[in-house]
């Protein structure tokens, strides 16, 4: 008796056993299977952080696509809130003061001039200055949302401001309309500015005063774009030097208080001769 209960005993022992040994292998199997896992997504971080590095070298280039995107949106949506106020528009009686005018009803009665389709300008890299006046000069016709104006003006870049600004949005990311063309001007205007006074240092009247005149005016009106601040005496030194000799020789004996002074003895000079 005492016999069959020991090996009865023993028997459920060895069930046990056996029971906690399977336990024990399912277990192990468990943990090999989540290490191989494991082994197999450490393998892999190389590769996740190179495409997490890539995402992040595109965010800038995404986010500017959205705020194209957003920008079109609200255009789209003014626009189809003007097509449904569909205002009122006449032409008042034809006479000398209406004529070539376009008029149009506002929501008081007064009509007012109708503006005409204007063109954003271009831009190179070169005369930044003076895109930038340009540029303000539409949005004050044309208001465009702050946060916009940038990513819309960035569509009308072309050659190395193109290349520039694709560059200058992945390291800067999103930045003012201020802060944009204060980058801009630093980034372009100085070349231009060096190759314009260049330029204007070495203009020389070679035919008529009108035409040396005409190239004189176009350069001075650069310089002044970009932020030179010469003064009247320069620019009358700069005249009078590139005159020709038998012109700047007689025009030196007047006192030349002004330019237009110079320019007008210069003219009367060469009709006498």
């Amino acid at each position: 008796m005492g016999y069959n209960t020991r090996q009865g005993k023993q028997h459920q022992l060895d069930e046990h056993v056996s029971l906690m040994e399977a336990q024990f292998a399912d277990h192990f199997s468990a943990i090999d299977d989540q290490l191989m896992n494991l082994k197999e997504t450490i393998s892999e971080l190389p590769k996740l952080r190179a495409s997490v590095e890539h995402l992040r070298e595109e965010l800038p280039a995404v986010r500017h696509s959205l705020a194209e995107m957003q920008m079109l949106m609200q255009q789209l949506v003014n626009m189809r809130e003007g097509e449904s106020s569909n205002p009122k528009q006449f032409r008042p009686p034809k006479g000398p003061e209406f004529v070539h005018k376009e008029y149009t009803q506002t929501t008081n009665g007064n009509s007012i001039p109708k503006l005409p389709k204007l063109d954003f300008p271009r831009f190179n890299g070169d005369d930044s200055y003076g895109w930038v006046r340009k540029a303000e000069k539409f949005f004050e016709f044309n208001p465009v949302d702050e946060q916009y104006k940038v990513s819309f003006a960035s569509i009308h870049f072309e050659g190395q401001a193109e290349f520039w600004f694709g560059t200058y949005t992945k390291a800067k990311g999103r930045v003012t309309w201020t802060e944009f063309v204060k980058d801009l001007n630093a980034r372009f205007a100085s070349l231009f500015r060096e190759s314009i006074v260049g330029e204007f240092h070495k203009l020389r009247h070679t035919s008529s005063v009108e035409i040396y005149y005409n190239g004189f005016e176009a350069l001075r009106s650069m310089l002044v774009s970009e932020g030179c601040k010469f003064d009247e005496g320069y620019y009358i030194q700069s005249f009078v030097g590139g005159l020709r000799d038998d012109i700047r020789l007689e025009i030196e004996k007047f006192e030349l208080y002004d330019l237009s002074r110079a320019i007008y003895l210069a003219r009367k000079q060469e009709a006498s001769i």
